[in-house]
């Protein structure tokens, strides 16, 4: 239950089909210094890559860095990775 939870809350930000990055050229305006995220899914539609760094259009994209924040807290591995409980 606890998968399919974390499963579903990430589903919104899956690609359709290969990598989308939000990071580097893709950014109008970028802070320094911040975390980034990477997730991967693999299954019978392939492999789709969501990369992520929290500078990147702060306002733009601050759903995409609340919700992949959130994740973490999902799963009973949060504090091993530093996420929220």
């Amino acid at each position: 239950g606890q998968y399919q939870a974390f499963a579903r809350h990430l589903a919104p930000l899956r690609p359709a089909r290969g990598t989308i990055r939000h990071a580097g050229e893709t950014c109008r305006s970028m802070a320094t210094d911040l975390p980034s995220a990477e997730v991967t899914w693999r299954s019978r539609r392939g492999t789709q890559v969501l990369y992520f760094y929290y500078g990147c259009d702060m306002d733009r994209n601050r759903a995409i860095a609340t919700r992949l924040t959130a994740a973490p807290g999902l799963l009973p591995l949060a504090p091993l990775i530093g996420g929220r409980r």
